[in-house]
C-alpha cells in the first residue's frame, strides 16, 4: 500500500467474531460510557490517557475537526 505506517491484520469490527477491542469500544457494559454502532469505515473513537472512551464520531467526521483537535490538544 506504500503506507509510512504500520499496517495491522484486518479484524471483525461487529458481528459474532468481533474483535475484543471493538466490543469494548462499542459496548457500554464494557467501556462505561455508551453504546455505539461502526456503520461505515473511517469511524472514530477517541479514548484518553486513562484509557476512558471520550467519543465515538462517524465516519463523517472530520479528522482534523474542531472536537479532534481539541482532545488532540488535551482541551
Amino acid at each position: 500500500y506504500g503506507v509510512s505506517f504500520q499496517m495491522m491484520s484486518k479484524v471483525d469490527v461487529k458481528g459474532d467474531g468481533q474483535h475484543p477491542v471493538y466490543a469494548w469500544l462499542t459496548q457500554k457494559a464494557l467501556n462505561g460510557a455508551g453504546d455505539h454502532k461502526v456503520r461505515w469505515n473511517f469511524h472514530k473513537f477517541l479514548v484518553d490517557g486513562e484509557g476512558q472512551l471520550v467519543a465515538a464520531l462517524g465516519s463523517g467526521a472530520d479528522p482534523l475537526g474542531d472536537e479532534i483537535k481539541a482532545f488532540a490538544a488535551g482541551e
